[in-house]
């Protein structure tokens, strides 16, 4: 039930917190001007007390003087009815707290999609830590409060960082009393569970626990009150320990953030982004809001406009992006339940088969294909298999210098992935395909094929399936070594 508010009209409940309430509401103008906002309201008993209420009108202040892609846009500071309000960017998507509960559900994240949002968030917080007023004048704005619910992610794919409503500035008209710590316990820095002077390295702290529960849905110091000695006294772990396949250079960047002593830590976010944005860039990771968007609409149902016959148009510089002559497009990667720990001991993957699906709801189409993952030949059980592995794929293909991808492709087949770990060349019929990962349409049936890496040679069936979603791992087969072959053409 609709409900005036001032100029707003109130459609529905979105959240509640500390010392307001968040409504959807919609602000109507003349010529059919219309659009959806949020509305925050401070709730009546908070109103009556001015420290509370400052601290409202702060954020709103605030924020006010923020303009950011990545952070969440304020329109207007008002009254109505009696009630403060603040009237600001509506964000129709989910909170990173959201996408990590339901990892149990939908699995974890990619794992460099993951690091663009991060790398979003470093970018709004480098521009906050170096806002100034009007007249020029340092803010000193320290969020304080950067957590998995305060960042939010559009079904278009855009991260945002939102309430600032516990931000320390310099020019707020409420004063923090000395040694008062604000923030959630789980997400501190320790010089602000201490009660010390926090500045953006305190900011960089908290959006490394993010990262690290991003990644593996697990807090790295525990929960709330627990979490306080923990962050103090104990050493970070390894995220890999919870989720194997996190790359090395991810995990020293959690590692650099969560340092205990500030002068170890990374000293502004524009550091932390920078050696995000060079590990993408190595991993010829490039994620656009497309990506993000059909991640987030995957999560929570929504359509999902893909074109399965659009060709995409890889750009000028495409062989420059890879570092050799490959133009890759990213998949979104999703496991459908949370990663195993790993393995005592564990130095490479056997060589192995996985099943993946293609949901039908992206491309219209179902198809399940067996996945080869390439190492030294050793012996698997499907055991050491997450059930239910899946693949979300935008549909986009691979392209490479001397391939010829039309040898493994059936026009009126359905859309596939063929990976391997690590990469490899992939050929069939002796003709090279590309290497990994294989993007291609194939029909229901067997192919062989053959994954080259080095002096390493492996022979492989991939078998397609004409299938409904399902969450099964299909049957592991060995690989043979597969002789060399004197007249396949070199590629």
């Amino acid at each position: 039930m609709t409900q005036e508010f001032g100029k707003y009209t109130i459609l529905r409940h979105l959240a509640d917190g500390g010392m307001a309430t968040i409504w959807v509401a919609e602000q109507n103008g003349p010529e059919g001007f219309a659009r959806y906002i949020a509305i925050k309201r401070l709730l009546p008993e908070f109103s009556k007390e001015n420290a509370l209420r400052e601290m409202f009108l702060d954020e709103a202040r605030l924020a006010s003087l923020l303009s950011h892609p990545h952070i969440g846009q304020i329109y207007e500071l008002g009254e109505a009815r009696g009630e403060h309000y603040i009237a600001m960017e509506f964000i129709d998507g989910l909170s990173l707290e959201e996408i990590i509960n339901g990892y149990e559900t939908n699995g974890p994240i990619p794992i460099d999609l993951a690091a663009r949002v991060i790398a979003s968030i470093l970018d709004a917080l480098e521009y906050a830590h170096r806002a100034t007023d009007r007249d020029g004048a340092p803010l000193n704005i320290v969020h304080r409060d950067v957590t998995p619910s305060n960042i939010l992610v559009s079904n278009d794919g855009i991260a945002k960082l939102v309430d600032f409503g516990v931000a320390k500035a310099a020019k707020h008209r409420s004063a923090t009393q000395s040694g008062a710590v604000k923030g959630k316990y789980a997400y501190m820095s320790p010089e602000q569970i201490e009660g010390q002077t926090v500045g953006p390295q305190s900011d960089v702290f908290s959006l490394g626990i993010t990262f690290f529960e991003l990644l593996t849905g697990v807090k790295p110091f525990g929960k709330e009150l627990p979490a306080v000695s923990a962050i103090l006294r104990n050493p970070t772990p390894d995220p890999r320990e919870f989720r194997p396949d996190i790359p090395e250079s991810y995990a020293r960047v959690i590692q650099k953030a969560l340092e205990k002593q500030t002068e170890n830590r990374y000293q502004s976010a524009r550091s932390m982004l920078l050696d995000i944005e060079t590990t993408l860039r190595q991993r010829n990771a490039y994620i656009t809001p497309l990506e993000i968007s059909v991640y987030v609409r995957t999560l929570r149902g929504l359509e999902i406009d893909v074109d399965a016959s659009h060709e995409v148009d890889a750009g000028l510089f495409s062989a420059d992006r890879s570092g050799e002559t490959m133009i890759s497009a990213y998949a979104l990667e999703t496991m459908t339940a949370p990663p195993p720990k790993k393995p005592e001991g564990l130095t490479q993957l056997p060589f192995k088969y996985l099943a993946f699906m293609v949901p039908g709801s992206i491309l219209g189409l179902a198809a399940m294909v067996l996945i080869a993952v390439l190492s030294a030949g050793s012996k698997t059980t499907s055991s050491q298999i997450p059930r239910g592995a899946s693949f979300i794929l935008s549909e986009e293909a691979i392209v490479q210098a001397d391939a010829v991808p039309t040898a493994l492709f059936k026009k009126d087949g359905n859309w596939v992935v063929i990976d391997s770990q690590p990469e490899a060349k992939l050929y069939h019929v002796g003709v090279f395909i590309g290497t990994t990962p294989v993007y291609t349409r194939l029909t229901p049936g067997f192919y062989k094929v053959e994954l080259e890496q080095g002096e390493v040679r492996k022979r492989a069936t991939v078998e397609v399936k004409d299938a409904p979603l399902t969450r099964e791992v299909l049957v592991l087969q060995d690989l043979d070594d597969a002789p060399k072959k004197s007249n396949r053409k070199k590629r």
